[in-house]
């Protein structure tokens, strides 16, 4: 997908390429559905990355995850230079509920502190998403 993308762009053009963080999968399995707690799920997902709806350790429909890390080494097999990686959700998948539970004056202060970390290389992989931005050499 990411290569027919890049086929078709300009040179200079910018893609955008969202991701699911693998690190971000176990902490929302214990959170929402803790019977997917499991060594084939975890080895799945933190060792291919990738699931299939009809896999009995599938969770959802087929899907493919990767780290911050992954993801910027794949894209350096193409012509084109990072010029953002940010994760988009930050701690707030861990954090949802007490989030909704804020005041307005209170989500203000919390959603300026988001985007003040939200491209914080140490603590990108916690985000449950993250969006890298390139640009076609």
């Amino acid at each position: 997908m990411i290569e027919e993308s890049l086929r078709v762009l300009s040179s200079g053009g910018i893609l955008a390429i969202a991701y699911i963080n693998k690190h971000s999968v176990v902490p929302m399995l214990v959170r929402k559905i803790p019977e997917f707690i499991n060594e084939g799920t975890i080895s799945k997902v933190m060792d291919t990355g990738s699931l299939k709806g009809r896999d009995p350790e599938s969770f959802w429909t087929d899907s493919h995850y990767t780290t911050p890390l992954e993801i910027e080494n794949y894209m350096k097999q193409f012509d084109v230079s990072i010029v953002d990686h940010l994760g988009t959700d930050g701690l707030s998948h861990t954090l949802s509920n007490e989030v909704d539970g804020l005041s307005e004056q209170k989500f203000e202060i919390y959603k300026n502190y988001h985007f003040k970390t939200c491209r914080e290389k140490s603590i990108l992989g916690i985000s449950s998403h993250g969006l890298v931005i390139c640009r076609k050499n």
